[in-house]
Formats: structure tokens, sequence, C-alpha cells
């Protein structure tokens, strides 16, 4: 019995963990204005940085705003739809995304039929690589 209370604490310190790492995921929120498109309309997207600190970005050299990748699901699996062209010379790291700051962009190409999201990349913490952050799902018709 003893065995079975030590198992039980453990099981549920972890699941404690596991919610307080998915309440982390929301410093960062991305959404887009709608989740049902109609092909031909354009996406507006809004990132909020809720970190208490600064969080970076790279600067891509033909996108002027934060780079994003757009996904589409195709065959039960994530595939890249879109992304910028970022050449090796002008492009760098870092740009900066201020603590509650709120970016906004608006994708204004054709969107085939089917279901997307869209990808950030953002050092969150100094020292560290770049971590990916996901919008809403989004459907186009």
């Amino acid at each position: 019995m003893r065995n079975f209370t030590k198992l039980t604490a453990l099981l549920i310190g972890l699941m404690l963990l596991n919610c307080e790492k998915e309440d982390n995921n929301q410093t960062l929120i991305i959404k887009t204005d709608k989740e049902n498109y109609t092909t031909g309309e354009s996406v507006s997207i809004e990132i909020i940085n809720k970190y208490d600190t600064n969080i970076d970005y790279y600067i891509c050299s033909s996108y002027s705003g934060i780079s994003p990748i757009i996904y589409k699901y195709v065959h039960n699996d994530w595939t890249g739809y879109w992304a910028p062209l970022c050449d090796g010379y002008i492009s760098h790291c870092c740009g900066v995304l201020e603590t509650n700051d709120i970016y906004e962009d608006i994708f204004n190409f054709e969107f085939e039929s089917g279901i997307y999201r869209i990808e950030y990349k953002f050092i969150v913490e100094n020292g560290q690589g770049y971590q990916s952050f996901y919008s809403n799902e989004f459907t186009f018709e």
C-alpha cells in the first residue's frame, strides 16, 4: 500500500508540472482574426508578448515583419506551405518584441482549401536557441 501512495503522489506531481507547462505556453499569444475563411480572404494575425521580458526574433531580408512559416495539414501531417526566402547576408538576429507588445500582420495571398497554422520562432531566454510557437488552426473552404 505504501508504494501505491508514493506512486500516486508522483503521478499527481507530474500532472501538476504538465499543467504548469501548458499555462506557461500562454505567455505568447498567437491568433488569427477568424477560424474559418473563404478562398480569397486575407488572414490577419496578432501576436501578444505576455512574457515578463522582451523576446527576440530573426530578421529576414525579404520580409518586413516577423517571419512566419505557414503550414498546411496534408495526409495527416503538417507540411510547409509558405515562408519568406531569407538570404544569409542581410538576414540577421535579432528584432525585439517587447513585453506586452502586440504585433499584427496580414497575409494577402491565395490560400488553397484546407487546414492551416502559422509558426513563429522566438528566443525567449538569452543564450538559448529559437523556440517554435504556433497559431490556432484555421480553415479555408
